[in-house]
């Protein structure tokens, strides 16, 4: 379950992938993959933070954050920028074909 304290504010869903959260960022949909917790991907490669807070130093292909050079307290202003310059991919050749801005923000429950 998430926890109370839960920076990206899941606490309420239950699926909530940050570290604070006891289910360690496992996606549900894909155990393969995991989560950003700055613009809701579903393709990272490694847990962006451990149980312990320690980042991964991974950047995401889709909003180009590397956890670690910046951390979570960053992470909501890093996507206002981001939304705020058309939300690019930061590597462009890693984008899904069938990829939806809206439905990736709806599970961080944030508006652009």
């Amino acid at each position: 379950m998430c926890s109370l304290a839960c920076p990206l504010g899941q606490a309420k869903t239950g699926l909530c992938f940050c570290y604070l959260c006891s289910n360690k960022q496992i996606n549900i949909m894909n155990h393969s993959h995991y989560f950003c917790p700055v613009c809701g991907f579903r393709g990272l490669n490694e847990v962006p933070y451990d149980e312990h807070g320690s980042p991964s130093y991974e950047i995401c292909p889709c909003c180009g954050f590397e956890f670690g050079f910046e951390g979570p307290r960053e992470h909501a202003q890093f996507r206002e920028d981001w939304l705020r310059k058309g939300a690019p991919w930061f590597m462009p050749e890693a984008k899904p074909a069938d990829w939806d801005l809206q439905k990736q923000l709806a599970g961080l429950n944030i508006k652009e």
